[in-house]
């Protein structure tokens, strides 16, 4: 049995731990602190004792005295130095081991060499940063790790929750990890990166400076009232409380005042969404940010647009299907709002918790790997025998429905406004029986336009079924073999919009009025042949017989007609006159009940033919639609099981 796994995120400004079992899509984030998934990038050495890391280290520099300060030493923001200078390499050893130790003095299953350990990369790391974290991982005592680019980690996330298909994270999608420190883009296609930018300036961070500027403006001598200590601590732990605070209020209702307290240390009250954004529209860092950040931190020459700094990363990407919005920072609604004004047509998917989907889905790649391995086995497997079923259950049902209900329309209104009239105007007046043909045919001919609405209508409502029988059928499918998340085009599908993938099933293209032409043919030379075959039969020719002089006149029969056969006096017949006292006599009523039903059966037989015939055509290209949905998550999940992190080098 493969090992476990443990999942780092390891971050900037935040860092974020995962649990996962290796066969179960189940992952398990590391809390350190209550309800607060992940940790902050800090370290505080003290002279003689073990580092502190995360918010220990922050609050304990906070609350020391000038004097116990001395001893202290507090480390930020080196994680992107790491492979460039030896203090920020020494920072990331310390704090992944201390992290380590913790959660073993904890009691928290954590043991990095039991475990399989993936840590995630910006998709900018260069060769030597590699190098320097899998050593400092190695140094920390995390084994011999293994790496994946952090914006895969967040489609592995999303794909798991179902958030996504295999199928569509092989299209064009863009990953926008606006997190605590940096703001990293990454446009990916069939799995891989295509492109990658971002700023490493802008962060959460700078939304925390803001938040401590509001807090001195709005309390009067609060900064002079500070020592250094106390002002890191106000100034990084209780100005990021606030700022979650009025992030989470504005995410529920944007026309509402926030008001917040930090402790003892004052509060921010009626604090409005149109200020706050005046505010990052304009933003001016304190001392305090630009010598945390450098020279390139925003805001340091002159007050600037955090709006448009990140309005410019996005519009750097050359389009997307789908846009994915990772970080705790995503978590701003101006976020989504510039993102969808920039990109109207493309998908957007977040998390409730973004900030730590890159450490899950890193957690979760090798139980994901692993169930699309089965997944994978029976896609294959079951392809034709659930093809067919398609064509069993679902089409051939609503197809015999839906004909026969357009053969009781058509019927009706052929037989009830062309065929019965038609018959009883030869029972008052009589006449050739080969004009009672073309009459019938002329009166369903002026009919064509009605039976083709009819028709339409009818194949409108199966045009309509069909896809969304076969969708639901498609979906429970997916789901019985394993495909968690169901592609978007099936969900449209059950919903108003119809799938693009489907647009193949477009029955208008069927004509009933040309299928039903030869039965309408059929109807009429059924009448025909029911009136002579009336003629024909045993009273006809009783009345033939009794001499009327019509039929003898027309010279057809004659004496030696009868002997000649049946048959040959049928035709003879269709060019006879027949006077209306012997049509009425002959054609009776329940010769017209029998004409009514082979008329029918004829119009049915005819819309028969018509529908299967055209439809023999349309339907393969049904089922390749149907099998190309399928062959696309094979292809996808193929890919996915591709997939391999990449293994630290030897020390």
């Amino acid at each position: 049995m493969t090992r476990p796994v443990l999942a780092v995120d390891f971050g900037t400004s935040n860092s974020y731990f995962c649990k996962c079992p290796s066969d179960e899509l189940l992952p398990s984030p590391v809390d350190f602190i209550a309800d607060r998934t992940g940790m902050d990038t800090v370290v505080l050495y003290r002279d003689g004792r073990s580092p502190l890391v995360g918010s220990m280290a922050l609050n304990t520099w906070g609350e020391s005295t000038e004097e116990e300060r001395r001893s202290l030493k507090l480390i930020t923001r080196f994680k992107p130095e790491i492979d460039r200078d030896r203090e920020s390499y020494r920072a990331a050893v310390a704090f992944l081991s201390s992290v380590r130790e913790e959660a073993e003095a904890r009691h928290i299953p954590f043991d990095p060499l039991s475990r399989e350990v993936y840590f995630g990369v910006p998709c900018q790391a260069v060769g030597s940063y590699l190098d320097a974290l899998t050593s400092a991982a190695f140094e920390a005592g995390y084994g011999r790790v293994k790496t994946l680019e952090e914006p895969l980690g967040a489609l592995l996330y999303h794909i798991s929750q179902r958030d996504m298909a295999p199928s569509e994270a092989m299209e064009r999608v863009l990953v926008l990890d606006f997190g605590g420190g940096t703001c990293d883009l990454a446009s990916l296609e069939g799995l891989s990166v295509r492109s990658s930018w971002g700023d490493w300036s802008l962060g959460g961070r700078l939304f925390d400076d803001l938040f401590f500027r509001i807090l001195c403006e709005r309390n009067p001598g609060l900064e002079e009232s500070m020592d250094e200590g106390t002002s890191y601590f106000v100034h990084w732990y209780w100005s990021r409380i606030l700022k979650e605070s009025f992030s989470t209020t504005m995410a529920r209702d944007r026309s509402v005042l926030w008001s917040g307290t930090a402790g003892a240390y004052g509060g921010i009250r009626r604090l409005g969404w149109d200020e706050f954004m005046e505010r990052i529209s304009d933003y001016r860092p304190t001392e305090d940010m630009i010598r945390s950040i450098g020279g390139d931190c925003p805001g340091s020459d002159g007050p600037e647009n955090l709006v448009d700094r990140l309005e410019n990363l996005v519009l750097s990407c050359d389009g997307a299907d789908s846009v994915i919005l990772a970080g705790g920072s995503s978590l701003w609604p101006f976020v989504s709002d510039l993102v969808q004004r920039i990109m109207p047509e493309a998908r957007l998917i977040r998390s409730d918790q973004p900030y730590g989907v890159v450490s899950r889905g890193l957690a979760l790649f090798p139980a994901l790997k692993n169930k699309n391995g089965q997944t994978l086995s029976s896609l294959r497997r079951d392809l034709h025998r659930f093809v067919e079923e398609v064509r069993i259950d679902v089409i051939d049902p609503v197809l015999e429905e839906t004909v026969d209900r357009a053969s009781d329309d058509v019927a009706s209104l052929l037989i009830g406004e062309a065929v019965i009239p038609a018959l009883e105007e030869f029972r008052r007046t009589g006449g050739k029986i080969s004009a009672f043909e073309k009459m019938v045919t002329s009166a369903m001919e002026d009919r064509r336009g009605s039976v083709d609405r009819k028709v339409t209508e009818h194949l409108r409502s199966a045009s309509e079924k069909i896809p969304v029988m076969v969708l639901e059928k498609l979906a429970l499918w997916f789901r019985k073999n394993g495909v968690r998340s169901m592609p978007r085009h099936l969900e449209l599908g059950l919903g108003e919009e119809r799938p693009d993938v489907l647009s193949a099933l477009d029955m208008s293209g069927i004509s009933p009025v040309a299928g039903l032409s030869s039965g309408m043919d059929r109807v009429a030379a059924v009448l025909a042949g029911a009136v002579v075959a009336s003629i024909c039969g045993g009273g006809g020719m009783a009345l033939i017989a009794s001499g009327l002089p019509g039929l003898f006149l027309g010279g057809v029969i004659g004496l030696g007609g009868y002997a000649l056969g049946r048959e040959r006096m049928r035709k003879g017949f269709r060019d006879i006159s027949i006077p209306k006292m012997m049509a009425r006599a002959v054609v009776s009523e329940s010769a017209v009940e029998k004409a009514v039903a082979k008329s029918k059966k004829a119009i049915s037989d005819g819309l028969q033919d018509g529908v299967r015939r055209e439809w023999t055509a349309l339907e393969p290209e049904l089922m390749a639609s149907v099998e190309e949905m399928v062959r696309k998550e094979i292809a996808a999940l193929s890919m996915l099981n591709q997939l391999e992190g990449g293994v630290s080098r030897e020390d």
